[in-house]
């Protein structure tokens, strides 16, 4: 997690420093935990770890951290160190394992130390029984919670403008897809699936009501570039190679490019692991914006803890799922269907893992309409909700894809039959 080579401590094992950070790093990320959870600071056994949960604790203010008072009240070594536990990502669903084991570790260095003490004759042995009891009495626990008032459960239940607003996409607002979710989009190789991403983030971004953000682990750079050109221009990807700055079309491609400056997206082109995904939604957050991040793809996300990639990857949708909640974001993650699901794609097709169906809030299947031409500029693309937990399950829409300036457009199905092959 954190490099130790500036920590040591006689008898304190990498394995119990791993876990205190771990555990510092949930309430760092989740301060309302702080006062949910009594934790005894003599659990800790390193002395920084001490110091840091007690500046936390004293640090909170209406649910969130005061990172003044934080850094009030460490030293600056003391502060460099805990900003780089903030840095890692852990998540909050193991924190009662985490807990528990703390406290088993504490209990473990009490007892040796009693024993210690009754093997060298310091106490008599009915103290050394009433010591141990005294330590078996000490647990974790949660505090009883808030219960919220009719107010607040009215307010929250009523709440509005919670789904994702499309602009030129503005088909997609039938979909209502919500924030603070894991949403998938899947597909066959070349179907579509990162021009219908980027499609999508490109028009979020464009009601700058959003941070967007597209992590890319696929292609170059330049070609993430060249699919938003052209879609935004409509002139070919092609036709960008070899092309002026003193063309007309030269300047309106540099007029695109300064656009999007104007805008909250950026494109993110290297290989990523969980916790580099998590610190740049926290980069992004301080823009004060929701962001939304767009992954690309699944089977790309670097991870060595485990033993084969369907545990790897069942955990990387875990951990994803969980912090659309801890990080207040939206994810859209894209990943592939197996050759079964080419014609008529079920969440059943979803490649690699199941947990990804269970993860995610919704799942986009994409597949082609009609026999592909690869003579044909357009081609039409059926798009089915086989899992949408705020609307329709296996609803259909039909989209029109460009391919060469990377368009999607609204569709019909009258259109897509007149499509040469088309079948709906």
């Amino acid at each position: 997690m954190i490099c130790q080579n500036a920590i040591t401590k006689k008898g304190l094992g990498e394995s119990q420093i791993h876990l205190e950070q771990m555990i510092l790093a949930i309430f760092i990320m989740n301060p309302i935990m702080l006062n949910q959870y009594i934790v005894n600071d003599n659990w800790f056994e390193l002395g920084i770890h001490k110091i840091i949960y007690s500046a936390l604790k004293q640090s909170v203010v209406d649910k969130h951290l005061d990172m003044y008072k934080v850094q009030e009240l460490l030293e600056k070594a003391n502060f460099d160190y805990f900003n780089k536990i903030m840095d890692s990502y852990v998540s909050s669903a193991l924190l009662d394992k985490h807990l528990s084991e703390l406290e088993e570790n504490y209990k473990i260095r009490q007892t040796a130390i009693i024993m210690e003490q009754l093997s060298l004759h310091q106490i008599e042995y009915p103290t050394f029984l009433e010591n141990i009891r005294q330590i078996e009495e000490q647990t974790q626990y949660i505090d009883t919670l808030v219960e919220p008032s009719p107010n607040d459960i009215f307010d929250e239940i009523t709440l509005s403008n919670q789904s994702l607003i499309f602009n030129r996409l503005s088909n997609l607002n039938l979909l209502k897809l919500e924030k603070n979710t894991l949403n998938v989009i899947a597909a066959r190789p070349s179907v579509g699936k990162s021009g219908l991403a980027l499609n999508i983030f490109n028009d979020l971004a464009s009601t700058n009501e959003y941070d967007c953000v597209y992590i890319n682990m696929e292609m170059p750079d330049r070609d993430i570039y060249r699919r938003l050109v052209s879609m935004n221009t409509k002139i070919p990807m092609w036709h960008l190679e070899g092309l002026e700055k003193c063309s007309k079309e030269g300047a309106l491609v540099m007029d695109c490019l300064l656009s999007f400056k104007d805008k909250d997206m950026k494109v993110i082109s290297h290989p990523m692991e969980i916790n580099s995904i998590s610190t740049v939604i926290r980069n992004e957050q301080k823009k004060g914006k929701h962001v939304i991040v767009f992954i690309d793809y699944l089977g790309y996300i670097k991870s060595s803890k485990e033993s084969n990639d369907r545990e790897r990857l069942g955990k990387i949708c875990r951990d994803l799922q969980i912090m659309t909640k801890e990080y207040d974001c939206t994810i859209f993650l894209l990943a592939q269907i197996n050759r079964e699901g080419a014609d008529n794609p079920t969440v059943n097709n979803l490649k690699d893992t199941g947990k990804l169906e269970q993860s995610a809030h919704s799942v986009l299947l994409l597949s082609e309409i009609g026999d592909y031409d690869v003579n044909n500029d357009v081609q039409f693309i059926k798009l089915v909700t086989g899992k949408n937990r705020e609307s329709l399950k296996n609803g259909k829409m039909i989209m029109k894809y460009h391919k060469k300036i990377q368009r999607f457009e609204v569709s019909t199905e009258e259109e897509a039959k007149m499509h040469k092959g088309g079948k709906i």
